[in-house]
């Protein structure tokens, strides 16, 4: 009879299970009302799943801090890009 190995969740797992959920709540966000406040959460769910990718999927998690903040930079530009585009309708 094989002996089971206790095994610990890794944190990307919890990654995993956290864009899940903030996908199901962005798309059940996307089904209701089309005002800016349903429009800003779902950019700012967006910019947290990003964040989420980036620290946990890419590789980013044990690098020089300068990377984090650079990466950063790059989703708080496209967020603000996308919000401009937006808005300017």
């Amino acid at each position: 009879m094989p002996i089971l190995k206790m095994t610990t969740i890794q944190p990307c797992t919890y990654a995993w299970l956290l864009l899940l959920f903030l996908s199901t709540t962005s798309y059940l966000l996307g089904q209701g009302e089309t005002g800016t406040l349903f429009i800003t959460s779902i950019l700012c769910i967006t910019l947290i799943k990003g964040q989420l990718i980036i620290r946990y999927f890419m590789g980013v998690r044990g690098v020089k801090p300068l990377w984090h903040i650079i990466m950063g930079i790059y989703l708080a530009i496209i967020g603000a890009i996308i919000g401009i585009a937006y808005l300017s309708q």
